[in-house]
């Protein structure tokens, strides 16, 4: 796996489209572009290219299953991570310490077996997930995205297993209300799991729910759900 090469300014891999374990070029510290025309899967030890200080553009625009955890990090200077294709995310979906960043759009991402949890994003405003369908852990966003104000799961959610805490947020109020109901429409039919028993956390400098969003948030509460809101 490329490493720990200072100078380089562009890597591209026009034909590469397997990589059956992992996928984790790091230390270049001079790299601007890294280019993934073809690449379509990554194995169990997943998607995780760190510690490229320069680079600004991290495209897989075919990349579609990553069996491992999809973990880019270390990426001060990156404004554009485009994965339009990806669908499946295998364990944790936690890209992380892109201080530039800010959007983080997984347009075609249906399936997250683990966790979803980005985390130090000092510019990410919004997080889009219009197609989400299981997230098998839970939903957490708690440090350094306190610029976050947009958060979007889609109607096609039927799945959550763990907690939802985003408490390093200024979510709207819109957003604040679209999680919680998202979250109270999970209620154990049309092929959804019954969201039960659980911590909602909706905090940070977010707003606090409409006369909606309250009773999206009561149905939680009569559930057995912990939520807190501002």
């Amino acid at each position: 796996m490329p490493n720990t090469m200072a100078s380089l300014t562009t890597l591209s891999l026009p034909a590469l489209a397997y990589v059956g374990n992992s996928f984790v070029p790091s230390s270049m510290a001079s790299l601007t572009t890294l280019s993934l025309p073809a690449l379509a899967y990554v194995g169990s030890g997943g998607f995780a290219p760190s510690a490229m200080a320069s680079l600004t553009t991290l495209s897989a625009p075919v990349l579609a299953y990553v069996e491992g955890s999809f973990g880019p990090n270390a990426l001060a200077a990156l404004t554009t991570l485009s994965v339009p294709a990806l669908a499946y995310v295998g364990i944790n979906f936690n890209p992380s310490t892109m201080a530039s960043l800010t959007t983080l759009s997984a347009p075609a991402l249906a399936y997250v077996g683990s966790n979803f949890n980005p985390s130090t994003m000092a510019s990410l405003t919004t997080v889009s997930l219009p197609v989400i369908v299981t997230v098998g852990g839970g939903i957490t966003i708690n440090s350094g995205t306190s610029a976050l104000t947009s958060f979007t799961l889609g109607s096609t959610l039927k799945s959550v297993g763990g907690n939802v805490v985003i408490s390093s947020a200024a979510l709207t109020q819109s957003s604040v209300d679209g999680i919680l109901a998202s979250l109270a429409a999970l209620n154990g039919t049309s092929g959804t799991t019954a969201y039960s028993s659980k911590t909602v956390t909706l905090t940070g400098t977010s707003a606090t729910p409409s006369a909606a969003g309250l009773v999206s948030k009561a149905i939680l509460v009569a559930r057995g759900c912990s939520v807190t809101t501002n």
